[in-house]
């Protein structure tokens, strides 16, 4: 009977193990988005019951241990490319290694500011210009300065290309470019220079004069060009 009742834990008790063994896996934590080149994250895995084994993968299907491992906290440095990673647990008693959740950091590539090209010189009041932001990688942000020194941003302007229609000073332009969480990066400037109208003044000092020997003067005045 005292046998029987052995056989009888030991099987209750191995049944229990694997019940625990086949819980919700670990969860990985503090995946994120980071520029690329220079970086830092770090995951974290719980809860863990056993040691622990790290992986990485570059599609989400092909897994490979990462050396020296085998803590529940893993440091990633200066990735390039995203990265999926989760880990194996081995506990004793416990048929099968638990594989935890899989939690991945996603890079982004280096803001690149591009060349703005198309200024010209225009006439005041009625005149239309484009100027074209080439070569950027991210979102654009286009600003314009009235001295080339102090930029502020224009409402609804982030397309390669800039209209700018009817001014009536010369302005300064440059496009603020931002790929996703990396740094800001500015463009060169270029600019719409403005001349003003032309004006034709008025001419005076005509006079009456002799013929053959004579000297008069005419002026000009109130012109503008």
């Amino acid at each position: 009977m005292r046998f029987l009742f052995l056989i009888i834990f030991s099987f209750l008790f191995n049944q229990l193990i694997q019940a625990q063994c086949a819980l919700q896996p670990p969860v990985v934590s503090g995946g994120k988005v980071v520029c690329t080149d220079i970086n830092f994250t770090q995951l974290t895995v719980t809860p863990i019951t056993g040691t622990i084994q790290w992986e990485s993968s570059l599609n989400n299907i092909d897994f490979n241990p990462i050396i020296n491992s085998i803590d529940a906290t893993l440091t990633i440095e200066n990735i390039s490319v995203k990265t999926y990673y989760r880990a194996v647990i081995t506990e004793v008693g416990c048929p099968t290694n638990t594989i935890s959740t899989v939690d991945s950091i996603t890079v982004d590539q280096v803001s690149v500011a591009g060349n703005v090209s198309g200024g010209a010189t225009v006439c005041a009041d009625a005149n239309s210009t484009q100027l074209q932001l080439s070569g950027n990688t991210g979102v654009i942000q286009w600003q314009l300065s009235s001295d080339g020194i102090n930029f502020t941003t224009i409402t609804d302007s982030i397309a390669a290309t800039l209209t700018i229609s009817n001014l009536t000073n010369t302005t300064y332009y440059q496009a603020v470019v931002t790929n996703g969480v990396c740094t800001s990066v500015i463009s060169n400037m270029d600019s719409v220079v403005v001349d003003q109208v032309s004006v034709a003044g008025i001419v005076s000092g005509g006079s009456t004069v002799c013929a053959d020997v004579n000297a008069t003067q005419l002026q000009l005045s109130g012109n503008t060009g």
